[in-house]
């Protein structure tokens, strides 16, 4: 109940607005060290706003059909339709987000609704499959998938990042369960099992390249782990996939 209170309080037209943390315009979301503005919705809480809401729905804290509705709505309405792409946040729409499509993956396979309209979604894979680097797609990236500049990457960043560091961590790196959370949101959208079967075999193949475990992302310059190995959110991959074939529908291998 708590946490859904604090959710509400940040929340304006159904979108969740980060409150401001530790006196910058950074952790505003799992990506701790990408910068936005203050009273800008980042793309990826989206899609846990609004599982979150389906959550309290169903343990009966008070949450109407019209909440979700209204959230899903503004999830929706973050959608880059020029680029075809889910951005990285309302504001910066010119930046894709390549863990835009995470938690909406999540919420389907908990609750089996779909935070978005297919059509969206599937416009969002197609452009990630066009502009993913060899080593995945990149948690943030130009529309064309090319690397953010050090100028580009957010207002008062501390890092000056070094051209050898670019492609790396949040320096515009691919994490596993972002890919996994893009490929299998498809998969629930209508995307071929079968096209998201190879991606997620060439992402997995990529993952294991230099070290026999999963990584917390790697450089998409390299191809090399970089953070920690057997990086924990990663073990949500089985479950998710399991759980949205089963609740598509989808048997075998």
């Amino acid at each position: 109940r708590r946490c859904l209170e604090f959710i509400c309080d940040n929340e304006k037209n159904g979108a969740y607005l980060p409150p401001v943390a530790r006196g910058n315009a950074g952790w505003k979301t799992y990506m701790d060290l990408f910068y936005y503005v203050d009273g800008d919705a980042p793309t990826s809480n989206q899609g846990f706003h609004c599982g979150a809401l389906m959550a309290a729905r169903e343990l009966s804290l008070g949450v109407s059909e019209s909440m979700i509705t209204r959230a899903c709505g503004a999830y929706a309405g973050m959608f880059n339709a020029s680029g075809g792409y889910f951005p990285t946040s309302v504001m910066r729409p010119e930046v894709f987000g390549g863990d835009a499509l995470y938690g909406e993956a999540i919420s389907f396979a908990a609750f089996g609704r779909k935070s978005l309209p297919d059509d969206l979604v599937l416009k969002h894979c197609q452009h990630a499959m066009k502009i993913q680097s060899p080593y995945g797609i990149r948690d943030v990236a130009k529309a064309n998938g090319d690397l953010l500049e050090a100028n580009q990457y957010g207002p008062d960043n501390p890092h000056g990042l070094p051209p050898e560091r670019a492609g790396g961590y949040i320096q515009r790196g691919s994490w596993f369960f972002c890919d996994a959370g893009t490929w299998l949101s498809g998969l629930a959208h209508g995307l071929d099992p079968q096209t998201v079967d190879s991606l997620l075999i060439r992402r997995i193949r990529e993952e294991l390249t230099h070290v026999p475990a999963f990584n917390e992302s790697i450089n998409t310059r390299t191809g090399e782990p970089v953070g920690n190995i057997l990086y924990s959110a990663n073990s949500v991959y089985i479950w998710l996939r399991a759980k949205i074939r089963e609740r598509c529908g989808i048997t075998g291998p």
